[in-house]
């Protein structure tokens, strides 16, 4: 007999309902498989659907009173609609039946309603019920698993982040105190949890995913790379395939994408994710009107994919699409309220200067579990580019409060303070991020390694004190500030951070007018960084800016006196001709450097690099073109000597841009373009290179796709754009016709420029504007 299908069973369970409708039992079936069918059918059930469940579930609870099955069923299907209701339900079931499943019901019930809640006292009765029903469950058994992860996530939803951390160690969980850390955006913490548990031999698939998103958050490369590959060496599923594939998308491993994918259609050809896929690294590859095409035949099949939506509104932003990329993204919010459709929904409203609305958005998902670096990131720049002082500095406020010992925010808000004058706050945000950075480096038993945050924190706390001293015999003149430098300072003039503190020491000499005390400083920082000749050449330009270029000079002479291949002050005495636009003694400066430096020395190619930067300033003054054959002759000659040194890249690069900028060898430009394409695929850097000189040879169409590739890189990278990359772009748009687009490219040139432009590059785009305006 063949077996009856679920549409068969329902209407079966319609007519017995209508034949017996005081039959409990026939009730409550019909119930179980209504509501059965519409959570199979999640967004797609009906509003005839949902009312047809209702009724069953009512009539079901009339007939069958006494049965908690029901009443638990009917609170969890009002929730969404009538969360307080729901509530109440789950509140009578506990105290009729004090089970540790209807305990954490109600407590997770409790919790998602009070986060939605918009009156703050009803709000807080929602947390008390919450708090109440987790504490029931932790008493019933205090090692739950599921009990421990809600009542974080209670915690979470409170802003109770360190209770929630106190919970999950005191349980010893560490797999549920690294999800805490990951949802609270405490990514570093969760990384050092997830790679205890890797070393201590806890290889499973769950360590190694989430040590995938942990690298994903951090756009971390090579650990995605490692801990993808070693996720599907556990568990060589279809699953596990496709997040390696997307972790590549996401944070930029196009070329490993692409590999993997093609790999991936091999094994399962019949994967209906493939499509999607495609699209996705079309995207990448800057083919946006191929993965146009393909996020639109993935719509047809399945327009209710949340996914799909926010792909295309995304390649309808980098096509420029703006408003079409807006209802797009709206479209997938709609079917699927994410964190990373509102950033890109955001990024939209920006590009259309729609500000308020991108800040909504934003304001939104900083405010989600799990809220992505990114949003605040963007969120912070909305506020600085409207100059949003109050919006900003609260925005920093909600930001500690929630990360109070997180040196990366403490250093931004400090140096914000700094910027508008609020010197005894900067001086406070430096101090409490120097502090916090200092003991998790006695934790960790770090001593003379180079410490980046570490550092900027310390000089910024001895820059807000320098400043909050004001200027003496003016009203506000506070010398205690310039005490506490001097006593901050001795504490560390040994270690990292010496430097710092001989300059900051210095500084404050400047300000008393004791030049001669600041000099000696000085000198004292160039020695404390002993045989780092680069870091004595950083130490001597800061001085330059302290004590000016005459002690300078004095006292890079006499280095050289006494060793005239001394790379510091070479380097110096470079950099200072260069500043003061003595081209020509720069040049003999930097070709020292490049003769005391080591044949196989990276060094040598970042001076090469430097050589070639005056040789081109000094081509651009004088139009001698024997400066250009210079610069191209030692960057060929290097490459010869050097064919597969890692630093060869960037030559390769620079040669190849500078050949294509002049006209010169445009096929020769070409070939080292892709030589450099080769070694570093996903560099945005490279990839724009590549575009400009597809462009001098004549291959527009190709030189459009790698730059909108190169453009996805840079905002991936957190890169910022040059105004040099947005003029490429708008004279390939010119060159394909595509005005309108062109236009905009070379107004986003002229913003991303400001100041930094040169006259000759301002006229040259200004000129470019008024061609390709209708």
């Amino acid at each position: 007999m063949r077996p009856l299908g679920m549409n068969t069973h329902r209407e079966d369970m319609r007519s017995a309902a209508s034949i017996n409708p005081l039959d409990g039992t026939i009730a409550k079936a019909s119930a179980i498989a209504f509501y059965g069918r519409n959570q199979k059918l999640g967004s797609k059930v009906s509003a005839a659907q949902v009312t047809e469940v209702r009724d069953a579930l009512e009539r079901a609870i009339a007939l069958n009173p006494g049965d908690l099955m029901l009443f638990g069923m009917y609170a969890d299907f009002i929730a969404p609609t009538e969360p307080l209701r729901a509530v109440a339900i789950r509140q009578d079931l506990q105290r009729a039946n004090p089970t540790m499943e209807n305990a954490l019901l109600l407590g997770k019930l409790a919790t998602e309603a009070a986060a939605k809640e918009a009156n703050p006292q009803s709000a807080e009765a929602l947390f008390a019920i919450a708090g109440s029903a987790f504490e029931q469950a932790k008493k019933l058994n205090p090692n739950d698993k599921r009990m421990l992860y809600y009542y974080a996530e209670y915690y979470r939803a409170r802003g109770q982040d360190e209770e929630a951390r106190k919970l999950l160690a005191e349980s010893q969980e560490d797999k549920l105190l690294w999800d805490h850390y990951y949802q609270a955006g405490q990514y570093e913490e969760a990384r050092k949890v997830l790679e205890q548990l890797y070393k201590s031999g806890a290889k499973d698939s769950g360590v190694f995913k989430g040590l995938l998103l942990v690298a994903e958050k951090t756009s971390d490369k090579e650990a995605v790379k490692k801990y993808s590959e070693e996720l599907v060496k556990v568990e060589n599923t279809v699953e596990n395939n496709l997040a390696q594939i997307q972790a590549f998308l996401r944070v930029g491993l196009v070329k490993e994408a692409e590999y993997k994918l093609q790999s991936f259609k091999e094994k399962y050809p019949n994967e209906p994710r493939m499509l999607l896929l495609q699209a996705w690294l079309l995207m990448r590859q800057g083919q946006l009107d191929k993965a146009l095409e393909k996020a639109n035949e993935n719509l047809q099949t399945n327009p209710d994919n949340p996914t799909a939506w926010r792909l295309k509104g995304e390649i309808n932003f980098f096509r420029g699409d703006y408003n079409s990329s807006i209802n797009d993204l709206r479209k997938s919010k709609l079917l699927s309220d994410e964190p990373a459709t509102r950033i890109s929904l955001a990024k939209a409203f920006i590009k259309t200067e729609r500000y308020e609305d991108a800040i909504t958005e934003l304001r939104n998902t900083i405010n989600a579990p799990g809220v992505p670096l990114e949003a605040m990131l963007l969120l912070e720049h909305v506020y600085l580019k409207l100059q949003r002082k109050e919006a900003l500095k609260r925005f920093y406020e909600e930001v500690l409060e929630k990360y109070p010992d997180s040196v990366n925010w403490l250093n931004r808000a400090g140096t914000y303070a700094i910027n508008t004058g609020e010197f005894d706050r900067a001086e406070q945000l430096f101090k409490q991020a120097f502090l916090a950075r200092r003991e998790l480096r006695l934790a960790e038993e770090k001593a003379g390694d180079k410490d980046v945050p570490y550092s900027a924190a310390f000089d910024g706390y001895m820059k807000a004190l320098i400043a909050g001293a004001g200027t003496p015999g003016t009203a506000g003149w506070n010398p205690s500030k310039l005490d506490k430098v001097f006593d901050e300072c001795e504490k560390y003039k040994d270690g990292v951070i010496a430097p710092i503190a001989y300059l900051s020491t210095a500084r404050a000499k400047m300000v008393l007018g004791d030049k001669s005390a600041a000099v000696q400083s000085c000198r004292a920082a160039v020695d404390s960084a002993g045989d780092d000749q680069m870091l004595a050449a950083e130490i001597l330009l800061r001085m330059y800016t302290i004590v000016g270029a005459e002690e300078v000079i004095d006292l890079c002479g006499q280095k050289l006196g006494a060793d005239p291949d001394s790379l510091a002050a070479n380097f110096t005495m470079f950099n200072i001709a260069k500043i003061t636009g003595r081209y020509e003694e720069a040049l003999n400066y930097i070709s020292k450097c490049i003769d005391i430096t080591g044949p196989d020395s990276l060094q040598k190619i970042d001076y090469t690099l430097k050589k070639g930067d005056i040789l081109i300033l000094l081509y651009e003054k004088t139009s001698d073109k024997n400066y250009l054959k210079t610069v191209v002759s030692d960057y060929e000659s290097l490459l010869a000597k050097m064919p597969s040194n890692t630093g060869v890249t960037t030559i390769l690069n620079n040669l190849a841009y500078l050949l294509a900028e002049n006209n010169e060898r445009l096929p020769d430009a070409l070939k080292y373009a892709k030589k450099a394409l080769d070694a570093k695929p996903d560099s945005p850097i490279v990839l724009d290179t590549y575009a400009y000189v597809l462009l001098k040879n004549g291959k527009t169409q190709q030189a459009d796709e790698f730059l909108a590739a190169a453009l996805q890189h840079f905002e991936q990278d957190k890169i910022a754009v040059s105004a040099e990359v947005y003029e490429h772009k708008g004279m390939i748009k010119e060159q394909l016709g595509a005005k309108s687009e062109a236009l905009s490219a070379y107004k986003q040139a002229l913003e991303a420029g400001t100041e930094k432009l040169s006259q000759k590059a301002r006229q040259r785009i200004e000129n470019a504007i008024v061609r390709v305006s209708p």
